[in-house]
């Protein structure tokens, strides 16, 4: 597919329903393989009894993180809170003082800019309808996951930084990002685990490793 006003070639990837979508210049395609061992897993995570379990956990009397995590506090759209650092707390996410201080870093602007470059109302189940289509709404999502995973980062070897990240991105833009753990990764990879190979500057790529 060419793209008129960049004057470039562009790549389509597939849903699991068989539409497409364009996806960035220099970013890896899945394999069908890939899809469809994460396809078949999400269909597993929807077998019989998954109503009741999503009922417990978004029960505001239980003892889930579920509601409080998407409704805690203060959530503006195009900057992050001490409501939004303390809702991600609730997802077993420890936040300490240096991360929580470069995160609130007056000077970090660069968070209110990429925020304000993400649409609040598109979906990741409807890209391709995004006002900034799929591939530039995609490239936009990918800076601010490295930027909160850079600003989280900790000289730590157990730091959770990527993990850290997804969910800060989850709580602010929750149509666009899923909450995403190893556990997550590893299921959606049927049993395997997902070994991120992401240079500092680099588009992401990754591989399955079998655990």
């Amino acid at each position: 597919m060419f793209d008129e006003q960049q004057g470039t070639s562009t790549r389509m990837a597939p849903y699991g329903d068989g539409r497409t979508y364009a996806i960035p210049s220099g970013w890896p395609e899945t394999t069908e393989a890939m899809r469809a061992t994460a396809l078949e897993a999400t269909l597993a995570a929807l077998e019989p009894g998954v109503v009741d379990r999503l009922d417990r956990y978004y029960d505001p009397d239980g003892g889930y993180s579920g509601l409080l995590f998407a409704t805690a506090g203060d959530n503006p759209a195009y900057d992050v809170s001490a409501a939004d650092l303390w809702a991600v707390s609730t997802l077993s996410v420890q936040v300490d003082s240096r991360q929580a201080r470069r995160i609130f870093d007056a000077s970090n602007a660069r968070i209110v800019s990429l925020l304000h470059a993400l649409p609040v109302d598109t979906a990741l189940s409807d890209l391709e309808h995004s006002p900034l289509g799929s591939a530039v709404t995609l490239d936009r999502m990918w800076d601010l996951h490295l930027l909160f995973k850079t600003l989280t980062s900790t000289d730590d070897r157990d730091s959770n930084r990527w993990v850290f990240a997804s969910k800060l991105c989850a709580r602010k833009r929750p149509g666009l990002f899923p909450v995403r753990d190893s556990l997550v990764c590893q299921h959606l990879a049927g049993g395997q685990s997902l070994v991120e190979r992401v240079p500092a500057t680099s588009a992401p790529t990754c591989r399955f490793t079998r655990t």
